[in-house]
């Protein structure tokens, strides 16, 4: 092998190992991505997304029709703004976005962004189905 060959892995090896600490890093320690996870809603004071659970399908669903319905609004925010906790050892608080804080979005229904769920408050909607 050549000399400029032997260079050119050289580089090239040590840009892949620089990615990859560069990664682990950001992923790992710094923790700097999103989350995107659902949360709890009032379908009184905003328009949620519903879930039906169908207990004829789903064994782990209630057979209670009122307890079968969910809603829920989407939440996205930076991992490093997420408390660590461990839901088998304590009770973990539900996730908000705090006053000022940057990359924190809640969204709720709307019929652009339904993509195929109900919204709460969508009049077209028959939620007794």
């Amino acid at each position: 092998m050549d000399s400029k060959s032997k260079i050119f892995f050289v580089v090239l090896g040590i840009l892949v190992f620089g990615s990859v600490i560069v990664s682990y890093v950001r992923i790992y320690v710094q923790r700097d991505y999103l989350i995107q996870t659902q949360i709890s809603c009032d379908p009184d004071e905003d328009n949620c997304f519903v879930s039906k659970c169908n207990s004829d399908e789903d064994f782990t669903c209630s057979k209670d029709p009122a307890e079968q319905t969910s809603y829920y609004k989407i939440i996205e925010k930076k991992a490093y703004n997420i408390p660590l906790c461990d839901p088998n050892k304590t009770e973990c608080p539900e996730l908000s976005c705090a006053p000022q804080e940057e990359d924190c979005q809640i969204t709720l229904c709307t019929p652009d962004n339904a993509d195929g769920a109900t919204c709460s408050n969508d009049s077209s909607s028959d939620l007794s189905n």
